[in-house]
């Protein structure tokens, strides 16, 4: 009797405890991002570059906004989208405006072009020639990853360079934004889908950037995995979730070189996998 009355405590124990994980939402997309937002809050984002639209949710999985992207005709190589905020390139908290990297080649060279858009599709900045990208540098502490917005105590800059895009053209350009970058966010690691604080940001010394990007034929993947973690795996997907890339990693090295060659032009998302958790992904631009 008392073995019953056992068994019966322990299932009763454990069908208690498992049903404290509960099924919130599906979706039937991969590369779900989630960004705490100011004002209107926590948000799960889908870019669709195949349909041009970018659709916010809320938690419970009901649409909160959708952003069509325009068609830009200088991007015939495809596009990037980073940084979507509610408060970094303008002083009006109540819309998102968003950064696109655009491509397009001309006399067998990338030409890159850098917008800024208002999700009612207007542009509210462009340059021509020049695109966002982080520097590598030796002389950068911790991570060596200098970013291509970053917070000063006199405002929040963008750095627009020439680094990976036209041959023989050297230039970089420094532009003050009216918004800012809230703490915590874009300090370390580089690109992001949104410019607003990421609850869910690995904790630790744990960043991946990619150098060149846009890239050609092959860009440079650096990273730093998690403090005590020796091996992960750097994983690449297209945009529809499905991995195209995978390769092991060490914290032997500080970069691994990866081909593109093989990859058509489009956008990709890569991010390093280990025991203790996976990084935040970022985008890789490939253009022909």
């Amino acid at each position: 009797m008392k073995k019953i009355y056992l068994l019966a405590s322990m299932c009763f124990f454990f069908s208690h405890a498992f049903s404290q994980i509960t099924l919130q939402s599906s979706f039937p997309q991969n590369l779900i991002y989630h960004a705490k937002y100011k004002n209107c809050g926590d948000k799960l984002i889908y870019a669709d570059y195949l349909n041009n639209v970018i659709t916010l949710y809320n938690l419970d999985q009901s649409v909160y906004k959708t952003i069509n992207v325009p068609s830009i005709p200088t991007n015939t190589n495809g596009y990037g989208i980073e940084y979507l905020s509610e408060s970094l390139f303008d002083t009006d908290s109540s819309t998102f405006e968003y950064l696109m990297i655009g491509s397009e080649a001309v006399n067998n060279q990338y030409l890159p072009h850098t917008y800024i858009i208002d999700e009612q599709g207007n542009i509210l900045f462009v340059r021509d020639t020049l695109s966002p990208a982080f520097v590598y540098s030796g002389i950068v502490s911790v991570t060596g990853h200098d970013l291509p917005i970053f917070s000063t105590d006199s405002g929040t800059y963008m750095r627009l360079t020439s680094v990976g895009s036209v041959p023989n053209i050297h230039h970089t350009e420094f532009y003050k934004l009216p918004g800012k970058l809230y703490e915590g966010c874009c300090c370390e690691d580089g690109f992001q889908l949104t410019g607003e604080e990421d609850a869910n940001k690995p904790a630790g010394n744990f960043s991946v950037n990619s150098f060149p990007n846009p890239s050609q034929s092959s860009t440079k993947v650096f990273y730093n995995l998690p403090d005590g973690i020796t091996h992960g795996a750097l994983i690449f997907y297209d945009m529809h979730g499905n991995q195209v890339k995978r390769f092991q990693v060490s914290n032997l090295f500080r970069y691994i070189l990866v081909s593109t060659d093989n990859l058509p032009s489009a956008t990709y998302v890569y991010r390093i996998e280990t025991s203790q958790g996976i990084s935040e992904g970022k985008q890789q631009i490939v253009i022909r």
